[in-house]
């Protein structure tokens, strides 16, 4: 199970285009973390209302411990530069064998050294921002 987590994002049209990638990649579920300024405001109520039409699973929570209690993953995994070399293979028996968290940071430089505890650090492709990073990841998670 693949859910991916878009935590501390405030622009809109990211958090749109970041929907747009999960929902089309059919992600299990998206997890909203403590959207702030226009993504709270107009970005939340338009990806509920995609989500909907699609058939898709949205949660939108105050922050990334409230979303771990939530959903209770068997694995996290934080998306940074910090991070070792995703590995590809391990990464796809998790997902088929597990309930596996993707957690993504919204804002630069993106998450916290904090956050970035919360699970193994992975590096996907760093420095092509986190929507590509998202397409890179759940491609290569479907393969």
């Amino acid at each position: 199970m693949i859910i991916v987590v878009y935590h501390n994002i405030n622009a809109t049209r990211k958090l749109e285009e970041f929907a747009k990638i999960a929902f089309g990649f059919d992600v299990d579920l998206l997890v909203i973390s403590k959207p702030t300024g226009t993504a709270a405001q107009m970005g939340v109520p338009e990806i509920h209302k995609e989500a909907f039409k699609k058939g898709k699973n949205v949660l939108i929570v105050g922050d990334l411990p409230d979303a771990i209690e939530v959903v209770q993953p068997d694995k996290i995994y934080t998306i940074t530069k910090f991070g070792e070399p995703a590995n590809w293979e391990e990464l796809r028996e998790n997902v088929k064998e597990m309930k596996v968290m993707f957690i993504f940071g919204g804002t630069e430089p993106g998450l916290s050294k904090k956050e970035i505890e919360m699970g193994t650090p992975i590096n996907v492709k760093w420095e092509i921002g986190e929507l590509g990073e998202l397409a890179i990841l759940l491609h290569e998670l479907k393969r």
